[in-house]
C-alpha cells in the first residue's frame, strides 16, 4: 500500500478566522509558518503565488544575507508577482506588481528550485525556457524525466532538449480526471507539486513522506496557512 496525500483548498478554520477559497481565490493574511530553510520558503512561496488574489504570509528565520544558493529564488519570484519583504523576524511574501508574460531563466546556480518554477509557471498559464538544468538528471531522481512525466497527468505538455534545458510553449493534453503525482523518493517532487491543489483540488501525492528530508514540517505547515491535508490509501 502506498499513502497519498489529497489537499482539500474548500475551507478551513484557523485561529477563529475562516479561510474559504473560491474561484482561484485565495485571501491568507499574516500567517506565519517557521522555517529556516531556503529550499523550503521557496515552496511556500510557490503557495502563494499559484492562483492566489490577495496573500500575505510571514516565514519566520528567513534573511536577506544567505549563504544558500535558492536564496536566489526570491528574485526570480518577483518577476511572477511576489515580493519579499525582509523584517527582523524573517520574510514576508506579498502578491505584488504583475505578473511576466514569459519566463526564460539560466538555472545553473540553483537547479534545485527548477521544479517549483516549472510547476508554478505551468499553473500560473506562463510559458518558459530554464536553462542550466544539467544537474537535474543525477539528483534523487531524474528531475527532468519525472518533471515532464507528472505536468502531463495535469494537461501539460514540457519538453526538455540537450538533457539541461525544459521548456514549456504553453501546449495542453488531457489531463488526468484524479491526478495521482508520483514523488520518486524526492522531496521536492512533493513540495513543488502540493501548492497545484490551488487549480486542481482532485491532485494527490504518492509518498508525502519524502519531504522528511529536509521539511519533516511541510504538511502541518500547509495546514497552518489554511490548506487540508488528507490522508489517504491508495493501490501501489
Amino acid at each position: 500500500m502506498a499513502i497519498g496525500i489529497a489537499i482539500d483548498k474548500k475551507m478551513l478554520t484557523l485561529d477563529t478566522k475562516v479561510y474559504s477559497i473560491l474561484k482561484k481565490l485565495v485571501d491568507i493574511k499574516n500567517e506565519k509558518i517557521k522555517g529556516g530553510d531556503r529550499s523550503s520558503a521557496k515552496e511556500s512561496e510557490d503557495s502563494t503565488k499559484e492562483e492566489a488574489h490577495t496573500a500575505e504570509i510571514e516565514l519566520l528565520g528567513l534573511f536577506a544575507h544567505s549563504y544558500q544558493g535558492d536564496s536566489r529564488g526570491a528574485e526570480v519570484f518577483t518577476r511572477l508577482g511576489v515580493h519579499t519583504e525582509y523584517t527582523d523576524r524573517g520574510v514576508k511574501l506579498i502578491r505584488k506588481g504583475t505578473p511576466a508574460t514569459r519566463l526564460d531563466e539560466d538555472m545553473v546556480d540553483i537547479p534545485d528550485l527548477a521544479q517549483t518554477f516549472v510547476v508554478t509557471c505551468c499553473l500560473m498559464d506562463i510559458p518558459f525556457r530554464f536553462t542550466g538544468l544539467q544537474s537535474l538528471k543525477i539528483k534523487e531522481t531524474d528531475r527532468i524525466t519525472a518533471l515532464i512525466t507528472e505536468l502531463r497527468k495535469l494537461g501539460y505538455v514540457v519538453r526538455s532538449e540537450q538533457d539541461s534545458i525544459l521548456l514549456w510553449d504553453g501546449e495542453r493534453c488531457p489531463a488526468d480526471a484524479d491526478p495521482v503525482i508520483a514523488t520518486y523518493e524526492d522531496h521536492r517532487m512533493a513540495m513543488a507539486f502540493a501548492p497545484a491543489c490551488l487549480v486542481l483540488p482532485q491532485i494527490q501525492i504518492d509518498e508525502p513522506q519524502v519531504v522528511t528530508k529536509s521539511y519533516p514540517a511541510y504538511w502541518e505547515d500547509l495546514q497552518k496557512a489554511g490548506f487540508k491535508v488528507c490522508q489517504n490509501a491508495m493501490q501501489s
